[in-house]
C-alpha cells in the first residue's frame, strides 16, 4: 500500500492510497451515451473533480459496474467515495456529493 503525505497549515500527516481511492468521484459509462456525457457536463458545472472510466475500453471498469447493477452495464454508473449510484439524476448526484462532502 503507498501513501501520501499532505501538509495541512504546518503539521504533516500521511494518507494511505486507499482512503484516498475511497475520497474520489469516479464516473463509469460510455462516450457514446447522452446520460453519461450529461453527467460528465453536470459534474464539469458543479466543478467537482472526477475521474471518467469509459467501460468499453476498461475491463476492470466495465467488471465493476457488472458487479454493482446485477450483471447489467447502465451507464453511468457513479462511485462517490463508496456510495454507488446507476443512471441518477442531477438532484440525486447533487444531494450524495452533498453528503459526502464533495460539495457545499
Amino acid at each position: 500500500m503507498t501513501s501520501k503525505l499532505f501538509f495541512v497549515h504546518r503539521s504533516a500527516f500521511i494518507i494511505s492510497s486507499a482512503i484516498i481511492a475511497r475520497m474520489e468521484v469516479k464516473v463509469y459509462g460510455a462516450d457514446w451515451c447522452a446520460d453519461t456525457q450529461h453527467t460528465l457536463k453536470h459534474l464539469r458545472e458543479l466543478g467537482v473533480a472526477f475521474r471518467y472510466i469509459n467501460i468499453e475500453q476498461d475491463e476492470t471498469g466495465q467488471r465493476w459496474v457488472r458487479e454493482h447493477n446485477e450483471g447489467r452495464e447502465p451507464k453511468p454508473t457513479l462511485d462517490i467515495a463508496g456510495q454507488v449510484l446507476t443512471t441518477p439524476t442531477d438532484r440525486e448526484l447533487e444531494s450524495a456529493l452533498r453528503e459526502k462532502g464533495f460539495m457545499a
